[in-house]
């Protein structure tokens, strides 16, 4: 199993350095861009980053739900 993970792994890893995360919304900001790109997916990924951010103050939540924006998740 590990085998067939890490072929995958090796031809879809993208070849260049990953984009650093965006730097973090704040929360009103986070959820109007969320709204504003109008798909489900991102607003419940938005409204899940915000909970998480407010549970554990966790600027990462924040980042996560505006990296799902920008890819469009």
């Amino acid at each position: 199993m590990w085998t067939a993970t890490a072929a995958i792994v090796a031809a879809y890893r993208p070849s260049g350095a990953a984009l650093p995360p965006p730097a973090p919304a704040d929360v009103d900001d986070l959820l109007d861009q969320a709204v504003a790109h109008g798909g489900e997916h991102v607003i419940k990924l938005a409204d899940t980053a915000v909970r998480a951010h407010r549970r554990s103050s966790s600027d990462t939540a924040l980042s996560a739900g505006a990296n799902g924006i920008l890819l469009d998740a």
